[in-house]
C-alpha cells in the first residue's frame, strides 16, 4: 500500500463532501491507542456525527478534500466503534518525556491517509519540529497530558530537522529513521 502522509492540523481544513454532494466540516476524530489507527472522525454538516474511517476517502486533488462514501441522511446518528478509543485531539499540545526528562511537546501528528493511522508525532522541541514514530511510546496519559516515549531526549533534540510534509520522502524517512538508531520505521 502506498503511504500517504498529510499533517492532522491541515487535515482538519479539509472540507468534506458526502456522496450526495452535502458538505461539512472536520471537527475532530477518535483513535485506538492499541494500534494507532484513527477509527472515526467526527464531521459536521450542522448536526455532528461520527463517521469511521473506512467509509472516507482522502482526495489530494487541489483543492483536497474528505469524501464520504455515504450520503448524509444515510448515516446513523452515532458510528458504533469496538473497544476504547480516545480523543485524537488531546495528543495535541501533549508532553513528551523520555527516559531522561522532557523532550518537547507533541505539536501535531503526521497520519497516513491510506489506512489512516497516526504513524509519527511532530515534536517541537528547541525551537525547530522533528518527527518521532509513535511506535516509540511506551506510556500514554492523556489525562495528565503526557506521553512516555523509549528515545532519549538528546536524540529528539539532534534529529534531522522536519520542514513539513514536503520534505517526506522514502530516502527522508530513511535519514530520520538511522538517525534514532536503525530501528524499524516501515508501518
Amino acid at each position: 500500500m502506498k503511504c500517504y502522509l498529510r499533517e492532522y492540523g491541515r487535515l482538519k481544513t479539509f472540507p468534506v463532501t458526502y456522496a450526495d454532494g452535502k458538505r461539512g466540516s472536520f471537527v475532530g476524530s477518535t483513535f485506538g491507542e492499541d494500534d494507532w489507527r484513527i477509527h472515526a472522525l467526527l464531521v459536521d454538516t450542522g448536526h455532528r456525527r461520527l463517521v469511521q474511517a473506512s467509509e472516507i476517502e482522502c482526495v489530494a486533488d487541489e483543492p483536497p478534500e474528505l469524501r464520504l462514501r455515504c450520503s448524509a441522511g444515510a448515516l446513523s446518528a452515532t458510528a458504533r466503534l469496538p473497544g476504547k478509543r480516545l480523543d485524537t485531539e488531546r495528543l495535541l499540545g501533549c508532553a513528551l518525556l523520555s527516559p531522561d526528562g522532557f523532550a518537547g511537546k507533541v505539536a501535531d501528528l503526521l497520519v497516513n491517509i491510506g489506512n489512516w493511522k497516526i504513524k509519527f508525532f511532530v515534536v517541537d522541541c528547541d525551537e525547530r519540529s522533528v518527527l518521532l514514530h509513535v511506535a516509540w511510546t511506551t506510556r500514554l496519559d492523556l489525562v495528565s497530558r503526557r506521553i512516555t516515549v523509549d528515545v532519549p531526549a538528546g536524540a529528539l533534540h539532534s534529529a534531522p530537522w522536519y520542514g513539513g510534509v514536503e520534505v517526506l520522502t522514502p530516502g527522508y524517512e530513511d535519514i530520520v529513521s538511522r538517525h534514532y538508531t536503525q530501528r524499524d520505521f516501515h508501518s
